[in-house]
């Protein structure tokens, strides 16, 4: 972890997913995308990021499943889960090559990578009907599990799947969420058979931020239930958008 565990690092780290879980609990994805130019501006490393993204972010969806846990449909989720998992892989050996690259080309692929997935989803054209077909979902899913394997953003392809559903918000926010479980220790063992040291160091880090993650969950799901589903994502893309546009600079 970039300038060890000082206050000012423990800080910066508790602002970041304080924020991250903030914004996954109002809109139910977003997490990582929040996490990772927060997280890489102030130095540290994609292998780092996506460790600490994970471990804090079970607290945040352990607080909003316990929740929300009965509008999920664990029956339409699991093949896409295997599928996501089956594609982790790929997107590690991405982020082992990119993780390799200077510090600035690092940050700008993933500002544009960032860029990309948020105008993708706010110009989709897709009128939500009672159901998809499941080609679509294993699309998605392959799509998912390359990006969460690159820096733990696998939230957007899925976030599409769902928005083609014609869902209530409450079902919206949590598949979202309940879907993502399945990369967890898959992907937590493939880092650190990648990347070794880096990855116990980082899950330090992430231990020590975990009040600040049920603390952002537990505002984020008052936020959530005040608002509209589409104000909501608009914000959370608007914000996303000005943290890629640092990260390009």
């Amino acid at each position: 972890m970039p300038g060890g565990a000082t206050i000012p690092s423990l800080l910066l780290l508790y602002a970041a997913v304080f924020a991250a879980a903030a914004l996954q609990s109002t809109a139910g994805f977003a997490y990582g995308l929040v996490l990772l130019p927060l997280l890489l501006t102030a130095g540290y490393r994609l292998p780092e990021i996506a460790t600490i993204g994970l471990l804090t972010s079970l607290v945040q969806r352990a607080v909003v499943l316990r929740r929300l846990h009965g509008s999920v449909d664990w029956k339409q989720l699991r093949p896409m889960m295997a599928t996501g998992v089956l594609a982790l892989p790929v997107g590690v050996l991405v982020m082992y090559r990119v993780d390799s690259l200077a510090a600035p080309t690092t940050r700008h692929l993933v500002g544009a990578v960032i860029v990309a997935l948020v105008m993708v989803q706010w110009c989709r054209r897709c009128e939500p009907r009672e159901q998809v077909h499941q080609g679509w979902g294993h699309l998605a899913a392959v799509c998912s599990g390359v990006l969460q394997g690159f820096g733990s953003i696998g939230g957007p392809p899925i976030m599409l799947w769902v928005l083609a559903h014609r869902w209530p918000g409450e079902k919206i926010r949590v598949t979202l969420i309940a879907y993502s479980i399945a990369y967890v220790v898959p992907q937590l063992l493939l880092l650190s058979l990648v990347f070794g040291r880096t990855v116990l160091q980082a899950a330090g880090g992430a231990l020590v931020a975990l009040p600040a993650v049920a603390a952002g969950s537990l505002l984020g799901l008052v936020v959530g239930n005040r608002l509209s589903t589409p104000k909501v994502v608009l914000l959370v893309r608007v914000l996303l958008l000005a943290m890629a546009a640092g990260l390009l600079r």
